[in-house]
């Protein structure tokens, strides 16, 4: 079973670094090229932390989370997420003033 859980736990972390590399890759070549390509969200993160939690290593577990930090993807996520909230909620609020201004003028 001990054998079994490091092939599982090592092929997760194996399979996951590699959307993680890729994500970095992408930033790395904006700055260096000014390419664009997007980035793969939680996929790396949570692949690498599945297999630190399947690893048969208790002292390991409680780190289960770094993978999350290091991920880009997984990073960018929730800022692109509030950002597009924030955007979204500016353009309603615009919007509604000027139907505010709009209809005042009708009258």
């Amino acid at each position: 079973m001990t054998i079994a859980r490091w092939m599982v736990g090592a092929a997760l972390m194996l399979l996951g670094s590699i959307p993680i590399v890729g994500n970095w890759w992408f930033i790395a070549s904006y700055v260096a090229r000014g390419e664009r390509r997007s980035v793969i969200p939680l996929v790396g993160g949570l692949l690498v932390s599945f297999g630190l939690l399947v690893l048969p290593l208790e002292g390991i577990r409680r780190f289960w989370w770094l993978p999350l930090l290091c991920d880009y993807g997984t990073i960018a996520l929730p800022i692109g997420l509030a950002a597009s909230w924030w955007h979204g909620h500016r353009t309603r609020t615009v919007l509604r003033q000027g139907e505010d201004t709009d209809s005042s003028r009708d009258t």
